[in-house]
């Protein structure tokens, strides 16, 4: 059987550019979906400039507030704020624009 098919071939694509799986989903981001840890780290790099290891244990120890700004977000600090409150409609209908 193989690993990747068609059914997760989109995730295996995705998770490759910061290297993350499934299995990073835990503790504050457990309930998350991949596509929002990738989209997070997206808005991580465009703040600082990178990602780093450490700034995925952040947000699996402290959450998202803790990651990245807010204010600076070009998705606005409301978008983030529901984020960080476990709601994730306003992301799925970004996300789904995106695609």
């Amino acid at each position: 059987m193989a690993l990747i098919g068609s059914h997760n071939v989109k995730d295996a694509q995705m998770s490759n550019r910061f290297k993350v799986s499934h299995s990073d989903l835990k503790g504050k981001i457990k309930d998350w979906s991949l596509e929002l840890l990738v989209y997070t780290l997206e808005e991580k790099e465009r703040q600082d400039g990178q990602v780093t290891k450490s700034d995925i244990s952040t947000l699996q120890e402290f959450g998202v507030d803790c990651l990245i700004d807010f204010a600076e977000s070009r998705d606005g600090k409301d978008f983030w704020w529901y984020i960080n409150n476990g709601d994730f409609t306003n992301f799925w209908k970004i996300y789904n624009r995106r695609k």
